[in-house]
């Protein structure tokens, strides 16, 4: 069996017909349960590693929502660029590492290249890009 998340993120401004919603994303990531407590155990190695505590501990976000860390907003605020970027790419680097099903190394790098507006593909720095 697989374990399937979808998320949207997006502009969504008024209506889905604004001319000034420029982007509006639909992604999935579909886990085979064999993966699932090994996967969240590395998860939680990283949350550890990066923010001191595990998820949803006092003052500490139960879950990473990836504007909030690219932005600086919240829990992220006063976190340096250089330090968000860290967090970003290391989970990206969780992903690829695991081949999560229906990704591929370049498939994954080629997207967040996209979105993060790298133009080096072999780069996974996400640093010059974050305010």
């Amino acid at each position: 069996m697989n374990l399937v998340f979808v998320g949207e993120s997006g502009n969504t401004g008024g209506s889905v017909n604004d001319p000034n919603q420029y982007h509006h994303i639909y992604t999935g990531l579909m886990v085979h349960e064999d993966q699932c407590i090994s996967l969240n155990g590395e998860f939680d190695a990283l949350y550890q590693r990066h923010i001191g505590s595990q998820p949803g501990s006092p003052g500490v976000p139960l879950q990473l929502k990836a504007a909030d860390i690219y932005q600086g907003r919240g829990f992220f605020k006063s976190w340096s660029p250089e330090r968000r970027g860290d967090l970003i790419k290391d989970c990206l680097e969780l992903l690829i590492r695991r081949r999560t099903p229906n990704s591929s190394n370049s498939g994954i790098l080629a997207t967040v290249h996209t979105y993060l507006g790298i133009t080096t593909p072999s780069s996974l720095s996400t640093n010059s890009c974050l305010r």
